[in-house]
């Protein structure tokens, strides 16, 4: 269901781009399960230091996202054994010309890079500086903006690219710097060359395009509460993920028509507006069943639409905090609490 609305509306609607491109965020997260044999029988549990079982069994969450138009493309859980590498090119979606892929550190592997140009996928994704490519040191050593190298695999990647039955011959990459309001530094890996189509400068707004999923999964784990299962055997867990993400989908679908009506309101403030997305969900959750079985449609959506307009969020550009890094962990927070 959620394929088939995808492709319409990726067919029919009113789609955002960013420079002719698609954008497609990904990440991975973990999920807690429930404790019980069925799920353990398909799912590790956790496990400490020491390797001994702590705590519910685990799965890996792997996500594709698309930031522009706020919708969850495809998902793939597996087990704690599955990489993330691995979740992503196992992922039912139909990779195409147009794609961009961002993202994180975590992605930075040669046979991934390879996979995604055999798919005439581009891509940008963020590199671990302390790696020990040749060229990597060079392009840090030598301070320039930008460089467009040729990276060859050495014996591990080789090997790495015949086990998912990719060609092992050298990529053209083009490397970026960015510089953090921090003052660190990132260093991007980019499969565009052409670099009158997209200028190196505009790389920093691209990958900061790589939040919005970490946001996704925040909502998710917050205020959908998709961890709050409604079985305990491994084909409800499946349910609930998919029926969730479906749910997600369907919410941004319907706020869709409002942007109109949103920028005549923010004439008269200060601040741009948007959607409250918490007050929205609350809001969406309490109607999705009228809209599959209730009678009067119409109704229930021009209400869902004047709840949707009832709330709305200032923009306040360049807000930023320090992340604060806890040692304790909590299931459930005060700021992420249900809206009325």
């Amino acid at each position: 269901m959620n394929q088939k609305s995808l492709d319409f509306w990726f067919d029919h609607g009113s789609v955002k781009l960013w420079h002719d491109y698609q954008i497609i965020d990904v990440d991975g997260s973990t999920l807690r399960l429930p404790n019980t044999e069925d799920i353990l029988d398909c799912y590790d549990p956790n496990k400490d230091s020491k390797g001994n079982p702590q705590g519910p069994p685990l799965a890996r969450l792997n996500l594709l996202y698309d930031p522009l138009n706020q919708l969850c493309l495809s998902a793939k859980l597996d087990n704690l054994r599955v990489s993330e590498l691995n979740q992503l090119v196992d992922q039912n979606w139909f990779w195409k010309s147009g794609q961009l892929v961002i993202a994180d550190r975590h992605y930075d592997a040669f046979w991934l890079f390879a996979w995604l140009l055999e798919r005439k996928v581009d891509f940008c994704i963020r590199l671990k500086k302390d790696q020990r490519r040749q060229v990597i040191k060079d392009f840090l050593m030598e301070g320039c903006s930008e460089k467009i190298v040729t990276v060859t695999p050495g014996r591990g990647a080789r090997k790495k690219c015949r086990l998912h039955s990719v060609a092992t011959d050298p990529i053209t990459l083009r490397l970026i710097r960015v510089q953090l309001p921090s003052g660190e530094i990132e260093i991007l890996a980019t499969s565009v060359l052409d670099q009158k189509k997209i200028k190196f400068t505009d790389f920093g707004d691209l990958y900061h395009l790589r939040w919005p999923i970490e946001e996704k999964i925040k909502q998710l784990k917050f205020r959908v509460n998709i961890e709050n299962w409604t079985g305990k055997s491994p084909f409800t867990v499946l349910q609930d993920v998919y029926a969730k993400l479906f749910g997600c989908n369907l919410m941004v679908w319907m706020a869709n028509g409002l942007e109109t009506e949103i920028e005549e309101r923010s004439e008269k403030r200060s601040y741009d507006c948007q959607i409250n997305w918490a007050h929205a969900l609350s809001s969406f959750n309490r109607f999705l069943p009228r809209l599959f079985f209730g009678r009067a449609l119409h109704t229930n959506l021009n209400r869902l639409h004047d709840l949707f307009m009832k709330c709305l969020s200032p923009i306040r550009p360049n807000r930023k905090y320090d992340r604060k890094h806890k040692s304790h962990k909590r299931e459930f927070f005060m700021c992420y609490k249900f809206c009325c």
